[in-house]
């Protein structure tokens, strides 16, 4: 089998997965991205939230500001010169129905395969995710919509590449 056929096809089912998570969710992916990141690391300040979701300082400030309208994100106390956002009660109700929405929806395309199937597909998608890892902050914008309370310690493939690049660095500053 061609390494360009299942590139192909894993680039349509990222595709597919794409459109039925748009089609379903009730926020934009910078909107929902926001807010899942809230509800798992929040109180962060604006400058971390645009580095995990990705956008710059002044496009984040002003998603902020349509959620702030929405009442779904506000400011907590003052701590220096930044003031962290957090989920108000409405917006931790959103984020939550957001979660459970797009788990219903990737559980409902993974339905088709038999449990061995699935196994060799959660070892396959772990060993790609942990790839993809250049470091803590970067292993947050992977996971910005993941559910933090499944995929926890050993179990995140995100979070473990991550810990042992940052053992690694630790190791390479000690000249060990």
């Amino acid at each position: 089998m061609s390494i360009n056929l299942t590139a192909n096809k894993l680039g349509a089912m990222m595709d597919g997965l794409g459109d039925a998570l748009a089609e379903t969710m009730t926020e934009s992916g910078s909107s929902g991205a926001t807010l899942l990141t809230l509800y798992h690391w929040g109180p962060i300040s604006t400058t971390e939230l645009s580095r995990i979701v990705g956008l710059s300082q002044p496009a984040t400030t002003r998603l902020v500001a349509r959620l702030r309208e929405r009442r779904l994100v506000s400011t907590s106390s003052v701590e220096g010169r930044e003031r962290p956002l957090e989920l108000t009660t409405d917006g931790l109700e959103h984020a939550q129905y957001l979660q459970s929405q797009r788990l219903a929806i990737l559980e409902q395309a993974l339905a088709p395969l038999a449990a061995e199937d699935r196994e060799n597909l959660d070892r396959i998608v772990s060993a790609i995710l942990g790839g993809f890892v250049e470091g803590k902050k970067h292993a947050r914008r992977i996971c910005r919509n993941c559910d933090h309370q499944i995929c926890v310690g050993g179990l995140c493939p995100v979070g473990k590449a991550a810990r042992s690049i940052e053992w690694k660095g630790q190791k390479d500053d000690s000249g060990s």
